[in-house]
């Protein structure tokens, strides 16, 4: 697939699964969570809906100014893997020690400047809130991954389940694996992902069986040896 989207730049890795090496299993767990940790303690709150993205920082009994620091960076960063879009407001925490919303907005402005999606500080409203917009290009991580927001595709289950059969094969040296998965999952890895689960079974050296589960819910991933 990789191959089939970017031809110039997708290359052969053969040194184990690739997402458990750059970690990236728990980076995208990170950006659909809706409560994100900040250094020092204090923590983001996420919450998309139907007319705005509100954006929560709390400092989590730290110092206000250290949450607030440790927010810009986050969120400018957030509002990239999560592709999110449209109007966003932003409710720092109150900072008696100066850190006013507008020198915030001003650090956000700076921080957002390098997005290759148009990005617009506005400022802060009357309530304290800083305001800004970015423009809608593609689709969501959230609505990409999931369905409603929360439960993940037969698409991204499919697929999670090809990359930890790569990450169990190695506790299995020598012997072939069957996937247990829900039937709508089993299907794509017979349809349109089935070349996907071809370059599994090459990476295996072995036949990967996957059987479906009747009655099984969506997220079932179960991984065995397969009969002698």
């Amino acid at each position: 697939m990789a191959r089939r989207l970017a031809p110039d730049r997708a290359e052969f890795w053969r040194d184990g699964p690739i997402f458990a090496h750059h970690g990236l299993e728990l980076e995208i767990e990170r950006a659909q969570a809706p409560v994100l940790p900040l250094a020092g303690g204090g923590r983001l709150t996420i919450e998309p809906t139907a007319a705005l993205t509100a954006i929560d920082v709390d400092s989590g009994g730290g110092r206000a100014d250290q949450a607030n620091r440790a927010a810009v960076t986050a969120i400018a960063r957030q509002l990239r893997l999560r592709n999110l879009a449209g109007q966003i407001v932003i409710d720092f925490v109150s900072d008696r020690r100066g850190g006013s919303p507008h020198r915030l907005a001003e650090r956000l402005r700076e921080a957002v400047a390098e997005d290759p999606v148009p990005t617009h500080v506005f400022g802060v409203s009357r309530l304290g809130l800083v305001e800004l917009t970015r423009e809608r290009q593609g689709i969501a991580l959230t609505d990409l991954l999931t369905e409603s927001g929360s439960r993940p595709t037969a698409e991204t289950v499919a697929l999670d389940a090809l990359r930890r059969v790569l990450a169990e094969a190695p506790h299995h040296p020598g012997r072939a694996l069957t996937l247990g998965v829900a039937p709508e999952v089993a299907g794509e890895l017979s349809g349109r992902h089935r070349a996907a689960r071809q370059e599994t079974e090459a990476g295996l050296g072995l036949p990967l069986t996957v059987r479906p589960q009747p009655g099984a819910a969506r997220e079932t991933i179960l991984i065995e040896e397969s009969p002698r």
